[in-house]
Protein backbone atom coordinates (compact mmCIF):
# COMPACT_ATOMS: atom_id res chain seq x y z
CA UNK A 1 0.00 0.00 0.00
CA UNK A 2 2.81 2.20 0.62
CA UNK A 3 4.03 2.15 -3.36
CA UNK A 4 0.45 3.05 -4.10
CA UNK A 5 0.18 5.80 -1.98
CA UNK A 6 3.59 7.16 -2.88
CA UNK A 7 2.24 7.56 -6.60
CA UNK A 8 -1.33 8.78 -5.89
CA UNK A 9 0.58 11.70 -3.49
CA UNK A 10 2.98 12.07 -6.30
CA UNK A 11 0.25 12.31 -9.24
CA UNK A 12 -1.94 14.77 -6.96
CA UNK A 13 1.40 16.67 -6.82
CA UNK A 14 2.29 17.41 -10.37
CA UNK A 15 -1.54 18.02 -11.22
CA UNK A 16 -1.72 20.67 -8.29
CA UNK A 17 2.05 21.69 -9.42
CA UNK A 18 0.27 22.50 -13.03
CA UNK A 19 -3.23 23.93 -11.73
CA UNK A 20 -0.50 26.61 -9.17
CA UNK A 21 1.87 27.66 -12.28
CA UNK A 22 -1.48 28.81 -14.28
CA UNK A 23 -3.79 30.21 -11.36
CA UNK A 24 -2.17 33.41 -12.26
CA UNK A 25 -4.53 33.11 -15.24
CA UNK A 26 -7.58 31.99 -14.03
CA UNK A 27 -7.35 28.33 -14.46
CA UNK A 28 -8.93 25.97 -12.49
CA UNK A 29 -8.34 24.94 -9.13
CA UNK A 30 -9.55 21.56 -8.51
CA UNK A 31 -6.72 19.90 -7.78
CA UNK A 32 -4.76 22.90 -5.86
CA UNK A 33 -8.28 22.35 -3.47
CA UNK A 34 -7.29 18.63 -2.60
CA UNK A 35 -4.13 19.15 -1.85
CA UNK A 36 -5.58 22.19 0.44
CA UNK A 37 -8.01 19.51 2.02
CA UNK A 38 -5.37 17.06 2.57
CA UNK A 39 -3.15 19.24 4.27
CA UNK A 40 -6.14 20.73 6.39
CA UNK A 41 -7.00 16.73 7.45
CA UNK A 42 -3.31 16.45 7.92
CA UNK A 43 -3.16 19.34 10.51
CA UNK A 44 -6.29 18.63 12.07
CA UNK A 45 -5.15 14.96 12.39
CA UNK A 46 -1.68 14.09 12.35
CA UNK A 47 -2.10 10.53 13.07
CA UNK A 48 -4.71 9.96 10.90
CA UNK A 49 -7.40 9.63 12.66
CA UNK A 50 -11.33 10.90 12.76
CA UNK A 51 -11.27 15.02 12.49
CA UNK A 52 -15.07 16.59 11.82
CA UNK A 53 -15.59 17.22 7.64
CA UNK A 54 -17.15 20.87 8.04
CA UNK A 55 -13.91 21.78 10.81
CA UNK A 56 -11.50 20.47 7.66
CA UNK A 57 -13.20 22.14 5.12
CA UNK A 58 -12.99 25.47 6.47
CA UNK A 59 -9.39 24.76 7.75
CA UNK A 60 -9.11 24.10 3.85
CA UNK A 61 -10.90 26.97 2.93
CA UNK A 62 -8.86 29.01 5.78
CA UNK A 63 -5.24 27.78 3.66
CA UNK A 64 -7.41 28.89 -0.05
CA UNK A 65 -7.74 32.75 1.42
CA UNK A 66 -11.44 31.84 1.68
CA UNK A 67 -12.26 30.38 -1.59
CA UNK A 68 -14.86 27.69 -1.69
CA UNK A 69 -14.20 24.44 -1.48
CA UNK A 70 -16.13 22.17 -4.43
CA UNK A 71 -19.15 20.51 -2.90
CA UNK A 72 -18.30 17.03 -4.29
CA UNK A 73 -14.58 17.20 -3.18
CA UNK A 74 -15.11 15.73 -0.37
CA UNK A 75 -16.38 12.70 -1.46
CA UNK A 76 -13.36 12.53 -3.85
CA UNK A 77 -10.79 12.28 -1.68
CA UNK A 78 -12.81 9.46 0.32
CA UNK A 79 -12.46 7.27 -2.59
CA UNK A 80 -8.95 8.19 -3.65
CA UNK A 81 -7.57 8.85 0.18
CA UNK A 82 -10.46 9.54 2.72
CA UNK A 83 -12.69 7.13 4.48
CA UNK A 84 -15.49 8.87 4.86
CA UNK A 85 -18.01 8.21 8.52
CA UNK A 86 -21.44 9.20 7.50
CA UNK A 87 -22.98 8.77 10.72
CA UNK A 88 -20.32 11.04 12.48
CA UNK A 89 -19.51 13.21 9.52
CA UNK A 90 -15.72 12.31 10.02
CA UNK A 91 -12.90 12.00 7.65
CA UNK A 92 -10.28 9.34 8.34
CA UNK A 93 -7.38 8.11 6.70
CA UNK A 94 -7.88 4.98 4.95
CA UNK A 95 -7.37 2.20 6.99
CA UNK A 96 -4.55 0.88 4.17
CA UNK A 97 -2.68 4.12 4.69
CA UNK A 98 -3.24 4.15 8.18
CA UNK A 99 0.39 2.18 8.71
CA UNK A 100 2.11 5.57 6.72
CA UNK A 101 -0.07 8.19 8.06
CA UNK A 102 3.21 10.06 9.56
CA UNK A 103 4.70 9.84 5.43
CA UNK A 104 1.44 10.72 4.10
CA UNK A 105 1.35 13.77 6.68
CA UNK A 106 5.00 14.76 5.92
CA UNK A 107 4.02 14.44 1.82
CA UNK A 108 0.89 16.76 1.84
CA UNK A 109 2.65 19.37 4.53
CA UNK A 110 4.95 19.96 1.68
CA UNK A 111 2.90 20.19 -0.95
CA UNK A 112 0.80 22.70 0.34
CA UNK A 113 4.26 24.41 0.94
CA UNK A 114 5.34 23.89 -2.74
CA UNK A 115 2.14 25.49 -4.02
CA UNK A 116 2.76 28.72 -1.81
CA UNK A 117 6.14 29.21 -3.03
CA UNK A 118 5.02 28.40 -6.55
CA UNK A 119 2.41 31.23 -5.78
CA UNK A 120 4.90 33.66 -5.10
CA UNK A 121 7.70 33.02 -7.64
CA UNK A 122 4.71 32.89 -10.72
CA UNK A 123 3.86 36.65 -10.19
CA UNK A 124 4.47 38.66 -12.51
CA UNK A 125 5.28 36.12 -15.43
CA UNK A 126 5.49 32.38 -15.98
CA UNK A 127 8.42 29.76 -14.40
CA UNK A 128 10.82 28.06 -15.86
CA UNK A 129 10.06 24.72 -15.98
CA UNK A 130 13.40 23.76 -13.98
CA UNK A 131 12.38 25.81 -11.18
CA UNK A 132 9.16 24.39 -10.77
CA UNK A 133 10.91 20.96 -10.47
CA UNK A 134 13.30 21.83 -7.99
CA UNK A 135 10.53 23.66 -6.09
CA UNK A 136 9.53 19.82 -5.52
CA UNK A 137 13.53 19.38 -4.15
CA UNK A 138 13.70 22.01 -2.20
CA UNK A 139 10.58 21.22 -0.47
CA UNK A 140 11.63 17.29 0.10
CA UNK A 141 8.91 15.82 -2.43
CA UNK A 142 11.71 14.07 -4.08
CA UNK A 143 9.90 11.42 -5.37
CA UNK A 144 7.89 13.64 -7.31
CA UNK A 145 10.43 16.06 -7.95
CA UNK A 146 12.25 12.74 -10.17
CA UNK A 147 8.78 12.22 -12.06
CA UNK A 148 8.84 15.79 -12.79
CA UNK A 149 11.22 16.27 -14.21
CA UNK A 150 11.67 13.08 -16.08
CA UNK A 151 8.72 14.49 -18.24
CA UNK A 152 10.72 17.46 -18.89
CA UNK A 153 13.82 15.65 -19.41
CA UNK A 154 12.19 13.74 -22.47
CA UNK A 155 11.38 16.91 -24.63
CA UNK A 156 14.28 18.71 -23.82
CA UNK A 157 16.67 19.83 -26.45
CA UNK A 158 19.75 17.57 -26.70
CA UNK A 159 22.41 20.00 -25.02
CA UNK A 160 20.20 20.06 -21.91
CA UNK A 161 19.68 16.55 -21.31
CA UNK A 162 22.12 15.46 -19.08
CA UNK A 163 21.66 18.15 -16.95
CA UNK A 164 17.85 17.48 -16.49
CA UNK A 165 19.37 13.51 -16.21
CA UNK A 166 21.64 14.74 -14.02
CA UNK A 167 18.80 16.40 -11.53
CA UNK A 168 16.47 13.57 -12.19
CA UNK A 169 19.43 11.43 -10.22
CA UNK A 170 19.67 13.57 -7.70
CA UNK A 171 16.29 13.87 -6.85
CA UNK A 172 16.10 9.68 -6.86
CA UNK A 173 19.54 9.43 -4.90
CA UNK A 174 17.58 11.90 -1.92
CA UNK A 175 14.42 9.51 -2.21
CA UNK A 176 16.26 6.67 -1.28
CA UNK A 177 18.35 8.30 1.09
CA UNK A 178 14.98 8.82 3.15
CA UNK A 179 13.66 4.93 2.54
CA UNK A 180 16.96 3.99 4.36
CA UNK A 181 19.00 2.76 1.08
CA UNK A 182 22.46 4.81 1.97
CA UNK A 183 23.74 2.44 -1.10
CA UNK A 184 21.25 3.06 -3.77
CA UNK A 185 21.62 6.82 -2.71
CA UNK A 186 25.49 6.89 -3.18
CA UNK A 187 25.16 5.07 -6.35
CA UNK A 188 22.63 7.72 -7.99
CA UNK A 189 24.80 10.70 -6.59
CA UNK A 190 27.71 10.09 -7.95
CA UNK A 191 26.16 9.21 -11.53
CA UNK A 192 24.35 12.73 -11.09
CA UNK A 193 27.56 14.34 -10.07
CA UNK A 194 29.09 13.00 -13.26
CA UNK A 195 26.71 14.17 -15.42
CA UNK A 196 26.34 17.58 -14.13
CA UNK A 197 29.78 17.95 -14.05
CA UNK A 198 30.02 18.63 -17.50
CA UNK A 199 28.29 21.70 -16.82
CA UNK A 200 29.35 25.29 -15.94
CA UNK A 201 28.60 26.79 -12.68
CA UNK A 202 25.49 28.29 -13.42
CA UNK A 203 22.95 26.56 -16.38
CA UNK A 204 19.25 27.35 -16.81
CA UNK A 205 19.68 30.01 -13.24
CA UNK A 206 20.66 27.03 -11.39
CA UNK A 207 23.63 27.50 -9.21
CA UNK A 208 25.23 24.17 -10.17
CA UNK A 209 28.65 25.20 -8.25
CA UNK A 210 26.75 25.22 -5.39
CA UNK A 211 24.58 22.37 -5.69
CA UNK A 212 27.93 20.28 -6.48
CA UNK A 213 29.39 21.13 -3.13
CA UNK A 214 26.31 20.46 -1.40
CA UNK A 215 26.18 16.94 -2.96
CA UNK A 216 30.30 16.05 -2.81
CA UNK A 217 29.45 16.31 1.40
CA UNK A 218 26.42 14.28 1.39
CA UNK A 219 28.50 11.63 -1.07
CA UNK A 220 30.90 11.16 1.25
CA UNK A 221 28.56 10.66 4.32
CA UNK A 222 26.85 8.08 2.21
CA UNK A 223 30.48 6.47 1.52
CA UNK A 224 30.92 6.36 4.71
CA UNK A 225 27.51 5.22 6.36
CA UNK A 226 26.49 8.28 7.65
CA UNK A 227 22.96 10.00 7.88
CA UNK A 228 24.01 13.85 8.01
CA UNK A 229 21.21 16.16 9.63
CA UNK A 230 18.02 16.66 8.34
CA UNK A 231 18.24 19.87 8.49
CA UNK A 232 21.07 19.87 6.38
CA UNK A 233 19.54 19.06 3.41
CA UNK A 234 20.71 20.26 0.33
CA UNK A 235 18.73 23.03 -1.54
CA UNK A 236 18.99 24.33 -4.98
CA UNK A 237 20.20 28.07 -5.19
CA UNK A 238 19.08 29.91 -8.36
CA UNK A 239 21.05 32.94 -9.86
CA UNK A 240 17.77 34.72 -10.60
CA UNK A 241 14.03 34.29 -11.71
CA UNK A 242 14.48 34.39 -15.45
CA UNK A 243 11.01 33.29 -16.44
CA UNK A 244 10.14 32.08 -20.46
CA UNK A 245 6.61 32.73 -21.68
CA UNK A 246 5.72 29.06 -22.24
CA UNK A 247 6.92 25.14 -21.16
Amino acid sequence: MYIQLKHALSDLALRALDEAYSAHSGGSRRFISRAALLAAYARRAPKGGPAPREVVERLAAALMEGARVPDDLTWDLAQDFLAYDRERDTLSLRPEYSPHSAYFRQQVVRLWEVLQACWRDARGGDLRPVRLGLLLFNHGLFFACHEFLEGVWRSAPEEDRGFYHGLIQVAAAFYHYERGNLRGAQVLLQRALAKLGGYGPSYLGVDLEDLRQQLSHWLGAFSRGRYPARASLPRVKFHDLERLTSW
